[in-house]
């Protein structure tokens, strides 16, 4: 599954004529120069929809759960304050979403799906397709084992790659403390990759 075709299938509310936010902010404590929801359904509906997957839930309610994403985004929108932190905002709201879905199903936590399409490389053979598939089977199931901050960490950091400082500043978190995590994530998982015989290693056992 990719964006393209995720937002393909989602469609949340649209605004009536003309955009949400026509007018200028008329008080000192709203942006000047307000975000039109469309372009930021267009924009960002692909990193929410990873998003949505990667904080556990299955693609069976992904649908539903992005649509209640964007309903949020489209009611609140014109209350962000800067629009340098939209991608942190708009994180916030899924995690908070995802969260509830959790809950309201008496999950333990959430599973990390990663789509198989986008992570493995098409181009190598089929042996090489196999090992790549394993290594995300324990890559899913690595992130199964952390608690929801760590996970949204991990999430952030080594799965979308963004800077650790931003991944701070997403999830409020100190930037020390955000940095030693995604270290300790880094060294676990790769302990993890290279203890598995099945991945990173041919037949005869050569890596």
């Amino acid at each position: 599954m990719t964006g393209s075709t995720a937002a393909g299938s989602v469609e949340p509310p649209r605004p009536g004529t003309g955009s949400v936010h026509d007018s200028p902010a008329s008080s000192g404590s709203r942006r000047l120069l307000p975000l039109d929801f469309e372009e930021v359904y267009a924009e960002h509906f692909a990193f929410i929809w990873r998003s949505i997957r990667g904080l556990g839930v299955p693609p069976a309610a992904a649908d539903d759960i992005a649509q209640d994403v964007f309903v949020i985004v489209h009611r609140k929108l014109d209350s962000l304050q800067s629009p340098q932190a939209l991608k942190s905002w708009l994180f916030g709201i899924a995690r908070r979403v995802c969260k509830d879905y959790r809950r309201s199903n008496m999950r333990r936590g959430p599973h990390l799906e990663l789509d198989a399409q986008r992570e493995v490389d098409g181009s190598s053979d089929p042996q090489q397709r196999a090992v790549s598939r394993q290594a995300l089977g324990a890559v899913e199931r690595f992130a199964e084992s952390l608690d929801d901050e760590r996970r949204a960490i991990f999430f952030l950091a080594l799965i979308e790659g963004l800077p650790v400082s931003e991944v701070a500043e997403t999830l409020g978190v100190n930037p020390n403390t955000t940095y030693s995590r995604v270290r300790v994530l880094r060294q676990e998982l790769t302990q993890l990759l290279e203890g598995a015989p099945s991945v990173g290693r041919g037949n005869d056992g050569r890596s």
